[in-house]
């Protein structure tokens, strides 16, 4: 509004200045001269006032350059005896791949033979199953034995490694998802897990569970890893 006011008034200004010098019939006064000064320090003031507003919007309008994100990365590790948690390490790590152009790899409980697979990643994700009550999965005796040797953990550097397990088990049995179980009291005495133990039931919907538990985890990958 006061820049509109400072306009008019110098438009005025130069306006009388201009009649009084195109009057030929009448002598140059000392107050057009006056008018003519007063309206051109106007328009040097105001002149002024919009180029430091017009600095000020291009600095406000610059783009903000962020520093890029490094990519999220992570190893889903499962055990299974009749292929469902394989099919759902599957599905975790297509969804992560295809949806949010994260880094995942999939390995078998049987493949994981020494502690760098935990010394080298930031992120794990169990997928196991129980056989039977309460028993590992055959592919995954060999690899449960190894980290209930304290020996194995004595070679451990990562301490920043994350985890976090979804179980594949059947409530008709007494013990239910007893290899999560089992997982998760070994792997909490040395990591943060990113969201609480689930245990998916085969007797109530697996999928339904497991569907449920993968949205939670892309809501709480962000807040760990960005």
């Amino acid at each position: 509004m006061n820049g509109i006011i400072f306009i008019l008034i110098s438009f005025i200004f130069f306006f009388l200045a201009y009649k009084y010098k195109t009057n030929t019939s009448k002598p140059k006064t000392f107050g057009s001269e006056k008018l003519e000064k007063l309206g051109k320090e106007y328009l040097q003031k105001l002149s002024k006032k919009y180029s430091k507003q017009s600095e000020k919007t291009e600095k406000k309008q610059e783009p903000q350059i962020q520093k890029p994100r490094k990519k999220i990365s992570f190893t889903i590790i499962y055990g299974t005896q009749s292929g469902t948690s394989r099919r759902l390490s599957k599905d975790l790590c297509k969804e992560s791949i295809e949806t949010y152009h994260y880094n995942c790899k999939i390995k078998n409980a049987s493949k994981i033979k020494s502690i760098e697979e935990f010394n080298n990643n930031s992120l794990i994700v169990f997928i196991f199953s129980t056989y039977g009550n309460g028993v590992p999965t055959d592919d995954s005796i060999e690899f449960t034995n190894m980290i209930e040797n304290n020996e194995f953990w004595e070679k451990l550097t990562n301490k920043n490694l994350k985890y976090c397990i979804f179980g594949c088990g059947d409530s008709n049995y007494s013990k239910f998802n007893a290899q999560a179980k089992r997982l998760d009291k070994i792997f909490s005495k040395y990591f943060q897990s990113i969201m609480p133990l689930t245990l998916g039931d085969d007797s109530n919907n697996l999928e339904d569970n497991f569907d449920k538990w993968m949205i939670q985890f892309f809501d709480e990958i962000p807040k760990y890893f960005n």
